[in-house]
Parts: C-alpha cells; sequence; structure tokens
C-alpha cells in the first residue's frame, strides 16, 4: 500500500485545470510518468511520481474525475490492482471501487514513439545559459494582472541586460508589463499562448524551486521539481 499524494499532484500538473482531460500513464520500477501533449500541439508535459505499482501502461480518459476520484482517498494508505479495464483501488480498512481504463491506442494526448524519450532534457542541453528561479511574488503578480486582463496571448522578453518581461495585451486590449527575473541566456522576443502560461505558472510548487529556461529560437521550458512543461513559441501574427 501507499500514500497517493505525489501521483495526484503528478495528475495535476497534467491536467492544468482542464487544458489536457487526457493522459496515457506508464509505470516501471514503481515510478509513474505522463508524457502529453495539448491538443493544439503547443504544450507538452513530462511528469513523474513515485508509485508503488507493478509495472503498467494504462490510460485515462476523464482526468478531472480520475483526480477528484483519487483525491476522496487523501491521507490514506491505497492498495492499486489492476484487472483488465480497470483499476482496483483499496483503501485501507475500506472498500473495493473501480475505476474503468481507457485503451492507450485512443488517448489523442499520448504518442508511442515518445517512449524511451526525455524531451525535457533534451531541451534543456539546447539552452546556453542557466535557468532563471521563478519567484513567488513575481509570479503572483503575474497571475493577478492575467486575471484582469486575460489577453490569449503574452510576449516573454529578455531585453541586452538580461531582463526578463511579460508584455500582456495588444494595441486594442488593455495592457500589462511585469519583470520575472533575470536571464542569461542572450536577448530575445517569444510569444505564448496565454492560457497555457497562466495554467503552468499557476500550479507551481515554490517549496520545489521552479525555474524557466527562456532563449530565442528555443521552446520555453519550466522545470518544478519532476514536473516539466515545455511551451512551444507562436508565430509572431498568431
Amino acid at each position: 500500500m501507499s500514500s497517493i499524494t505525489d501521483f495526484v499532484s503528478m495528475l495535476e500538473s497534467v491536467h492544468l485545470q482542464g487544458v489536457n482531460e487526457e493522459c496515457v500513464v506508464t509505470i516501471a520500477d514503481e515510478q509513474a510518468s505522463v508524457m502529453a501533449m495539448d491538443m493544439t500541439s503547443s504544450l507538452y508535459v513530462q511528469s513523474s511520481a513515485a508509485f508503488d505499482h507493478e509495472d503498467d501502461q494504462f490510460g485515462v480518459g476523464d482526468l478531472a474525475l480520475f483526480i477528484k476520484y483519487l483525491k476522496s482517498y487523501a491521507g490514506v494508505e491505497v492498495e492499486f490492482t489492476r484487472s483488465d479495464n480497470k483499476l482496483k483501488i483499496k483503501p485501507a480498512g475500506g472498500s473495493v471501487t473501480n475505476y474503468l481504463l481507457s485503451e492507450v491506442d485512443l488517448i489523442p494526448t499520448y504518442d508511442s514513439e515518445w517512449e524511451g524519450e526525455d524531451k525535457a532534457t533534451e531541451c534543456i542541453e539546447e539552452y546556453s545559459g542557466k535557468p532563471t528561479t521563478l519567484r513567488v511574488d513575481r509570479v503572483d503578480e503575474f497571475l493577478k494582472l492575467m486575471g484582469l486582463f486575460s489577453p490569449n496571448s503574452i510576449n516573454l522578453t529578455v531585453n541586452k541586460k538580461g531582463a526578463i518581461s511579460v508584455h500582456g495585451g495588444n494595441q486594442t486590449e488593455h495592457q500589462f508589463d511585469i519583470e520575472l527575473g533575470k536571464s542569461k541566456c542572450g536577448a530575445c522576443d517569444l510569444k505564448v499562448y496565454g492560457p497555457h502560461f497562466v495554467a503552468v505558472l499557476g500550479s507551481l510548487d515554490f517549496e520545489k524551486k521552479p525555474v524557466i529556461y527562456i532563449q530565442d529560437e528555443q521552446p520555453i521550458t519550466i522545470v518544478n521539481g519532476g514536473d516539466n512543461w515545455i511551451l512551444s513559441p507562436l508565430d509572431s501574427e498568431e
């Protein structure tokens, strides 16, 4: 039996309040992992957590429901057993319930060709400088501003002095600018999908000291413990 706190946290980092509604969970050597690409192909998630279960792979067709299901066992030791297309869940001293699993090849956020890859590490190796540690006060201020204005896209700019600025809003919208920190990866100006950037920053656990990698002509990578998010820049016209 095991606690499911870390496993649920991993699933939440993939779900991101509705960005991904489905995923494939792979378990090997008591380590669960998920690799998922959102339906717009602009946000890739790679996450892992300890999970006491035999080697397995299964699809989750409704992440929100599965997370809600598991959270009902918060703080309780739980035993998981796979039975065909069902995941049997037995809490210590409780009754067995069954969660209906989905076929792996029916999950659109997953590609079997990713198996054995480590996209997050591959991306990080392409950066020329060290990452920037994200500060809770700056992130909180950014999230508040995004909640007020809700721009569809935002620009992340690194000037010649290394200051990372976030600009939200175009000429026909309310606008804001906020500095997130300093970077040594060189000057750049990248546009990303606003709601995805908000979803990722809103899920950060600052006790794990999250960092951001940003560099010209590279995707933006955010790492938070075992959670990795890779955001593809948008074309300047988008």
